[in-house]
């Protein structure tokens, strides 16, 4: 016969095992999964994909960019679908540019065209001081700013939007005197669900 003792851990047992398996089933069901592959057949360096609200950003890679009386190109692609998933919404998002005014370069953006047969979709916003900087030292930060027109993904449609930035950097610049400056480039999508009052 087993003791009141043994009874007492056998029990003591089964409800740690039972509080146990509880928690394993509530932990995994609670627990938020992400899990993240792509391929893509168009020749972009960056691929931006937007599936509800939100806010991607990269910086380009400057190193190949010197003065030349061609243009530097940078493709990138915006889309609401990834292999089999789609956004369940409609999405509307933007393009911002932000760009250090260290140098006199030019920039263009075209949606699926190319600089050769398209035309600049990108509106200028002008020059800001960056406000994180100390006002009071003698070094200042501007910022050029420039934005796309928004654009809306339809949630029922498979749509990938492929863009173009050019970055013209005049032969002019190829005096030695401008070879340490540093320029950076950001690229940032910023996007927003669609509601009924759009």
């Amino acid at each position: 016969m087993i003791s009141d003792e043994r009874k007492k851990q056998i029990v003591k047992l089964f409800i740690v095992i039972l509080v146990l398996i509880l928690l394993i089933r509530f932990v995994s069901f609670v627990y938020a999964r992400y899990e993240s592959n792509g391929l893509s057949s168009a020749e972009v360096d960056v691929a931006f994909f937007i599936f509800n609200e939100d806010f991607q950003s990269m910086t380009l890679n400057l190193d190949e960019l010197f003065p030349a009386t061609t243009v530097h190109t940078y493709s990138f692609s915006v889309s609401n679908v990834q292999g089999t998933k789609r956004a369940d919404v409609d999405i509307a998002y933007t393009i911002k540019i932000r760009t250090t005014e260290n140098l006199s370069l030019r920039y263009a953006l075209y949606m699926n065209e190319t600089y050769n047969s398209g035309s600049n979709i990108l509106i200028n916003n002008g020059l800001q001081r960056d406000d994180h900087f100390d006002t009071s030292s003698s070094s200042t930060a501007y910022f050029r700013y420039f934005e796309a027109p928004e654009e809306i993904m339809r949630f029922n449609q498979n749509v990938t939007n492929v863009y173009q930035l050019t970055v013209t950097f005049p032969s002019a610049y190829s005096d030695i005197k401008y070879q340490d400056i540093i320029e950076v480039i950001e690229i940032s999508v910023e996007a927003r669900q669609l509601t009924d009052n759009d």
